[in-house]
């Protein structure tokens, strides 16, 4: 016994003095089977390996058997195991080449760890770069055979510029020489523009001729429909009850005071002005038929007006927007306020629209006052045939005015059209 504790105290502390000399060469990583704090002092886990002993004191030796040879002592000794004397926990002890060993080998699996794990994250980053360009590699190749074929076309522009402007520069090296046999053709040609130049101006005076015989007709024509329907202002004040006129029995004895009033439009044997409309448009609901005497001139006064429309849109060649004929009113079976409202505004639009087709200014016209526009329309025909001379070559004048003007002065009750009424004629 006293022997061999003699061999492990003469061999410890070389063992403990080797270590602590080579401790800072060693790694620090765990041996497998071996706790992460080792067997030795805390305070050393920052300067030794885990595994490796540090203190003898810390140390006890077991031996399962003595043997009485000094070969089988060195042999058991060779493979003793060491418990700590804290936890009990038993190890094997090796030595320091061996320890060594082990610790370069774990270091080496940990760094070819290591670089595996690297050389996976930077083959991936590679292949997020590479994964968009592999996309594309079909349009970059598309793209490729476009531009090459465009170059090529290009060059062949190219070469075909330069043909045809060495042509052309032969062409302007040559002398111009103009054939004969064209000659015949270019004096034939010339004079058939000045025979064409001759024509178009006998055509034009010719055209001339008959547009003022045409003008000339229309305002002896218009003459003869103001005299069918003549037209005249009176002003019921002024006007002398006294007199009798030939006509005297077709006037009708109004007892309203306030119908003796103010003016008083009359057509040929018949007269009419607002009031009277009014009381018309109450009274048509009843029928044509029941009318009041009273009513009767009224009436006849509108059917007159719009047969003098109808007769100066004949003369002048002029379609009215919309159409109402007296044929229209006779074959009418039922009345009322709304229809006779609507076709005055028929009436008044087609008065306004001839005076404009016909040349006059939208600033003398009225639209609520039909018969004032009437005797102007008169008026400008008869004082110059030239005033109504080439209407249907005018220009087309803009009627944006014109519509403003009728939107501003239409009355209410007429902006809407009864659509089931069948004495409205739309035209296209």
């Amino acid at each position: 016994m006293d022997s061999l504790r003699g061999v492990e105290s003469r061999s410890a502390p070389v063992v403990l003095h080797r270590i602590r000399r080579h401790s800072h060469t060693v790694t620090g990583v765990p041996i497998p089977g071996i706790s992460a704090d080792g067997i030795g002092s805390p305070t050393d886990h920052a300067h030794t390996p885990p595994g490796v002993l540090t203190k003898i004191d810390t140390i006890q030796t077991k031996k399962s058997s003595i043997g009485s040879s000094v070969g089988l002592i060195s042999a058991q000794f060779s493979e003793r195991k060491m418990n700590c004397k804290n936890c009990n926990k038993k190890t094997n002890c090796c030595c320091k080449k061996c320890t060594l060993e082990k610790l370069k080998i774990y270091s080496r699996r940990e760094n070819i760890t290591q670089r595996y794990e690297e050389k996976e994250r930077l083959q991936a980053e590679i292949l997020a770069f590479i994964d968009p360009t592999e996309s594309l590699k079909e349009q970059i190749t598309i793209k490729e055979d476009r531009l090459i074929k465009l170059h090529i076309a290009v060059e062949n522009a190219k070469m075909r510029i330069a043909m045809k402007q060495s042509e052309v520069n032969k062409l302007d090296t040559t002398p111009h020489s103009k054939p004969s046999q064209f000659d015949a053709v270019f004096t034939s040609q010339s004079n058939f523009i000045s025979r064409a130049d001759i024509k178009k101006k006998e055509k034009s005076e010719r055209l001339t001729k008959l547009e003022e015989e045409v003008a000339k007709k229309r305002l002896k024509y218009c003459i003869h429909a103001c005299r069918i329907f003549p037209v005249q202002v009176y002003d019921v004040n002024v006007e002398s009850v006294t007199v009798k006129s030939k006509n005297s029995k077709n006037w009708a004895v109004v007892n309203d005071s306030e119908l003796q009033k103010g003016l008083r439009i009359a057509i040929r044997n018949s007269y009419i002005n607002d009031k009277l409309r009014a009381k018309l448009a109450n009274q048509l609901s009843n029928g044509t038929i029941s009318l009041p005497l009273d009513l009767h001139p009224p009436f006849a006064a509108f059917t007159n007006t719009l047969q003098l429309v109808h007769l100066l849109s004949v003369i002048f060649n002029f379609r009215p927007p919309e159409t109402l004929s007296h044929h229209d009113l006779c074959i009418r079976e039922r009345w009322t306020k709304e229809s006779l409202n609507r076709d005055w505004s028929t009436l008044c639009d087609a008065v306004i629209y001839l005076c404009i087709f016909i040349g006059m200014s939208h600033t003398k016209l009225k639209y609520t006052d039909p018969h004032h526009n009437l005797i102007a329309l008169a008026s400008f025909v008869v004082n110059d045939y030239n005033n109504i001379n080439r209407i249907g070559s005018r220009p087309m004048c803009d009627l944006s005015e014109v519509h403003a003007l009728i939107e501003a002065q239409r009355p209410e009750d007429c902006q809407k059209k009864d659509e089931l009424d069948e004495s409205w004629t739309f035209v296209d």
